[in-house]
């Protein structure tokens, strides 16, 4: 089927929209056919002369104003190759994109961290969209593509010496940066629309995966740990709970299981994610914010309370304030191996960006948009292509992947331990 664009942006006019499409004006070749889409033809028109006085040199985009209703959005996505979708909350929203990319076998990328929802759109649309041939993949942004596509990096690293993966420790060393109102309503939102059950069954760490996979078992922690959330994991540091492990690691599990046979994630693979600190007392803290944190808002009186507190949807962080972020991670990858305590044998990774963490995302999700574009990368034909297409994730993108967000300015370094 001939398409009319080769991206469209939905959402475009939103906090996370308006950087998406700054970047491709910025990044994309200017002859880059592509629509910028929302409800409003006035917010659209205004981000268009925005669009023109950043690179007035570059075609412009054209404009489609769509209601988020199924006949509209099926016409969209008849429209275009790949649909970059930014609008949130996207469990109330978000279901009619989906269904319509899926059916008409239009590729679909976003940011959400909604993992209740993303669940429910597995179980709903990965074989309608295999049958399609669309490729599929939430959780662009920063849920969850850093520790996704930097622990496909350290697999392929180990499977160049022909070992299969065991353990990846992934610890965000620093992150920097405000949420804007759209993620602090998707919050809220989530505990009125999804019961605290649904919510924790969703976290669960094999939540994703394929039909009739099933994650490793592994032993428990101790105590203390369990307790206080602290422990020292070697060349990395004293680390804690991650804030952001829960979201991550169904998807990094869900690439596992994805993956098996075809790619070195080896069969007791497992993915533990980690936040750096300097005291026990600091990681105890942070733990506890991890694991009960969020408690309070099961309770509709806290969650008004927060509305009245927060910025609201389409707002965020000021410019000079998101131009302060920053992102550092390292991860360290274990074959699967009896030498696995053979330092030589270690991969190990870093993933740096400086700037704002709503710049960031817009990097992930239009570069992976961009890669799903590429037939091929430097001769690799794209892992999501070769699995059929379906409902995905970041790391199903590739090497390709990993060389597009490196020129894009996330610095992606991956190594041996010692050399």
């Amino acid at each position: 089927m001939e398409r009319t664009y080769d991206l469209v942006l939905l959402g475009a006019t939103g906090h996370t929209g308006q950087f998406a499409a700054e970047y491709i004006t910025q990044s994309f070749p200017s002859n880059f056919n592509w629509a910028i889409a929302g409800r409003s033809q006035q917010k659209l028109s205004n981000l268009a002369r925005d669009l023109r006085e950043i690179n007035p040199d570059r075609s412009d985009p054209a404009v489609e104003v769509v209601q988020l209703v199924q006949d509209e959005l099926h016409a969209l996505a008849g429209r275009t190759r790949v649909l970059v979708n930014t609008v949130g909350p996207y469990h109330l929203y978000s279901e009619p994109v989906v269904e319509a990319c899926a059916t008409n076998g239009t590729h679909y990328v976003d940011v959400t961290g909604e993992t209740p929802w993303v669940v429910q759109m597995i179980e709903k649309y990965h074989d309608k969209a295999r049958s399609s041939g669309a490729i599929i993949i939430p959780q662009c942004g920063l849920e969850s593509s850093p520790p996704d596509i930097l622990s496909y990096a350290l697999v392929k690293q180990l499977s160049r010496h022909s070992l299969h993966t065991k353990d990846v420790f992934y610890t965000i060393d620093k992150i920097q940066g405000l949420p804007s109102g759209g993620t602090l309503a998707t919050v809220l939102e989530l505990f009125n629309n999804f019961g605290i059950g649904a919510i924790q069954r969703s976290l669960r760490p094999g939540s994703m995966c394929p039909a009739g996979v099933r994650v490793p078992q592994r032993p428990r922690d101790s105590w203390f740990t369990r307790v206080f959330g602290v422990r020292e994991v070697p060349d990395l540091g004293m680390v804690t709970t991650s804030l952001f492990g829960a979201v991550d690691v169904p998807v990094v599990m869900r690439s596992w299981g994805l993956f098996r046979g075809s790619e070195a994630y080896g069969e007791n693979f497992s993915f533990k994610p980690y936040q750096l600190v300097n005291s026990t007392l600091k990681g105890s803290l942070i733990h506890l914010a991890a694991t009960i944190g969020s408690l309070p808002l099961i309770f509709p009186p806290i969650r008004w309370l927060m509305r009245k507190l927060v910025y609201k949807p389409g707002e965020g962080p000021t410019r000079e304030q998101a131009a302060k972020g920053h992102l550092s991670v390292r991860a360290l990858a274990i074959p699967d191996s009896p030498d696995a305590a053979e330092t030589k044998t270690k991969a190990a990774g870093s993933l740096n960006f400086s700037g704002g963490m709503y710049q960031m995302t817009a990097v992930l999700v239009c570069e992976a948009a961009a890669t799903i574009l590429d037939e091929s990368v430097e001769g690799e034909v794209l892992p999501a292509r070769e699995l059929g297409g379906g409902l995905l994730t970041p790391a199903t993108l590739g090497m390709g992947y990993v060389e597009r967000l490196r020129r894009g300015g996330v610095a992606i370094e991956t190594g041996f331990m010692g050399g």
